[in-house]
């Protein structure tokens, strides 16, 4: 069984006490194998203003997380996992990260590490 897919989606709830803060925005990331299996998971961060989080967890995803994992054998969480964590060490690391992009690419970690 190997990924071949990884699509990310940003979606905002309507929340009955809604302050459009960004923990009004998710991503969810739906993670497909050749074998039609399906793992969805989410990823949240919080943000310097609202709505930015959400859509930076999507585009790491897009562009550090899909790469690596398409091919992948999803069975293997951990080493997964792990890789991941090293990439956004060496890709997100200041001087030419924030924490806040820090703290989304922990976001976009998790909604993977959920989804597989």
């Amino acid at each position: 069984m190997r990924i071949t897919s990884v699509t990310p989606y940003v979606v905002r709830g309507a929340l009955a006490n809604s302050d459009n803060s960004d923990w009004d925005y998710s991503c969810l990331v739906r993670i497909e194998t050749d074998t039609g299996l399906l793992g969805w998971g989410e990823g949240a961060s919080p943000a310097p203003q609202p709505g930015w989080g959400a859509p930076k967890i999507l585009e790491m995803i897009n562009t550090m997380s899909a790469p690596t994992l398409i091919g992948r054998d999803p069975t293997e969480p951990m080493v997964i996992w792990k890789e991941l964590q090293i990439l956004s060490v060496s890709t997100f690391s200041p001087p030419t990260w924030t924490a806040d992009e820090q703290k989304a690419s922990t976001g976009a970690i998790s909604a993977i590490d959920i989804a597989l």
